[in-house]
């Protein structure tokens, strides 16, 4: 029975600090998107207001309903995940945020 956990233990690669880095920093990056993308939709509300010539509640329920749909796609979210394998989709969901940021930056209306 030793030989078969010191086999075990062979096995299994030491734990490093360098081998989780490259992982972490990119669901930190991940996370600090989300995390912007929620503080410039509530910093913009009097923008909004007054661009779209809006009463405080109609903008309140926009943000709202965009609340609401960003929740929606959590399970889709969780099933591709499943599917599709977890770091593939989160690379793809970051470069289509990346790539829809972008798109809106270079809007010219």
């Amino acid at each position: 029975m030793s030989t078969q956990n010191a086999s075990t233990a062979a096995s299994e690669p030491e734990f490093s600090i360098k081998s989780i880095i490259a992982p972490l920093l990119a669901v930190i990056i991940g996370m600090i998107m989300v995390i912007l993308d929620s503080t410039v939709v509530n910093v913009a509300v009097p923008n909004l207001q007054e661009y779209f010539n809006s009463s405080l509640k109609t903008i309140q329920w926009t943000i709202t309903g965009y609340t609401l749909a960003l929740s929606a796609v959590i399970p889709l979210a969780g099933w591709m995940t499943d599917k599709f394998g977890a770091k593939r989709i989160f690379l793809i969901t970051i470069a289509l945020f990346t790539l829809g940021s972008v798109l809106c930056a270079l809007a010219q209306t």
